[in-house]
């Protein structure tokens, strides 16, 4: 029987994955743009004349409105909901179906997962902000018997850009695969100290949901229990980081791309 303490390792990756994004995040805004440090090495100095006006409050109100309202969502925030073995997720576009000897985990299981109580994650509104203001929310979490041997397991991360302080066009400048290279080495110190040995990534493309997508796979082991096959698949969708991560425990081989196949575009 596999005990509760190494589930939630299982779900610790994720978790890392979208807290390290936050300092990839973090710096790559910090960084200068090549083109500027170029223009700054090669531009002439513009006569008197063609140096323009500096922009008007009422000028950077309307440019931030734009953009604004180039990155609002018309779908409402929300953590999903959940009806028998289909999980469903208006905000992110997707559901889960999961076969019938999976089962999501209930609100009580999430919330100890996420750090948090049950009653605070049924108000969506107080969850927005927690994730805005940097907090990971285990938004699903599903797995076979935890008493039977090999277990699968699918779980989704959310995590805002917004508590990042980072711009809709700054967002643009990121990649799925800057997120997943960012977080490798937090992840191996993660499972490392949880136990895990031989801890080992890579990052490679998958088809998900239909398309293309950098995807992290990850293999570790830990005496007694054998070994663990890992993927995750990052999705920046409506000024949020949604990870994705299936797992397959105490098998020879790494079966994690079928069990990502239960997420579906809705």
């Amino acid at each position: 029987m596999i005990n509760k303490k190494l589930l939630a390792l299982i779900c610790v990756s994720s978790m890392v994955l979208s807290l390290a994004a936050c300092g990839s995040a973090e710096q790559k805004a910090a960084d200068p743009a090549p083109e500027a440090v170029e223009s700054t090495d090669t531009a002439e100095a513009p006569e008197k004349e063609e140096v323009s006006e500096p922009a008007t409050e009422e000028d950077t109100a309307e440019e931030t409105e734009e953009v604004s309202e180039e990155s609002e969502s018309s779908a409402e925030f929300s953590l999903g909901t959940i009806n028998g073995n289909v999980y469903e997720n208006d905000f992110l576009g997707i559901r889960i179906a999961i076969p019938d000897d999976m089962a999501f985990a209930n609100e009580e299981e999430l919330a100890q997962l996420s750090s948090t109580t049950a009653d605070l994650l049924k108000d969506q509104a107080k969850v927005k902000d927690m994730i805005e203001n940097g907090s990971v929310i285990i938004a699903c979490y599903a797995s076979t018997d935890n008493s039977k041997s090999p277990l699968y397991t699918i779980n989704l991360t959310m995590q805002s850009f917004s508590s990042m302080g980072l711009s809709a066009i700054a967002v643009k400048n990121f990649s799925e695969e800057d997120i997943l290279s960012a977080a490798s080495d937090s992840v191996i110190q993660a499972l490392g100290n949880g136990g895990f040995t031989n801890v080992k990534t890579n990052i490679e493309d998958v088809e998900f949901l239909g398309e293309k997508h950098a995807s992290m796979s990850i293999t570790a082991e830990i005496e007694g229990y054998g070994t663990l096959y890992e993927r995750e698949v990052v999705v920046i969708s409506n000024d949020c980081i949604a990870s994705y991560t299936a797992s397959a425990f105490g098998t020879d081989s790494d079966e994690t791309t079928d069990v990502l196949k239960y997420v579906q575009k809705y």
